[in-house]
């Protein structure tokens, strides 16, 4: 129940980061601003939640999934981390075949359940 609680707000924070009208500040600046932060686990969501935001905005960078998928391995607890992988494919289940075709949504899937499965 707690995770259900938490990606709700995760996603409140996601639409508010996207309209910039209304905060300001550019979603590539929040991006930046977020790898900063202290605790890995919050650091984490925030960028997956920015970084999605960002592959929304504007044409995506082929890196930004890579990315966002590479730094989810720093997460050791099981638990934890089947929770973080599991956010980062939900924020992108929409838009994962407009970013990368079928082959490459078939592939980033099976390195997500890779992943998933070593933990």
């Amino acid at each position: 129940k707690l995770y259900i609680l938490v990606f709700w707000e995760l996603q409140h924070l996601a639409a508010f980061m996207e309209d910039i009208d209304r905060h300001g500040v550019d979603i590539a600046e929040i991006y930046e601003v977020v790898q900063y932060e202290g605790n890995v686990l919050s650091r984490l969501y925030m960028l997956v939640t920015a970084g999605t935001v960002r592959m929304w905005r504007k044409k995506p960078e082929d890196d930004m999934l890579n990315d966002l998928s590479t730094m989810l391995t720093a997460v050791q607890h099981p638990i934890r981390g089947l929770f973080l992988r599991y956010y980062l494919l939900q924020m992108v289940k929409d838009k994962l075949l407009d970013l990368r075709g079928v082959q490459g949504a078939i592939q980033f899937l099976l390195m997500s359940l890779r992943e998933c499965a070593g933990l």
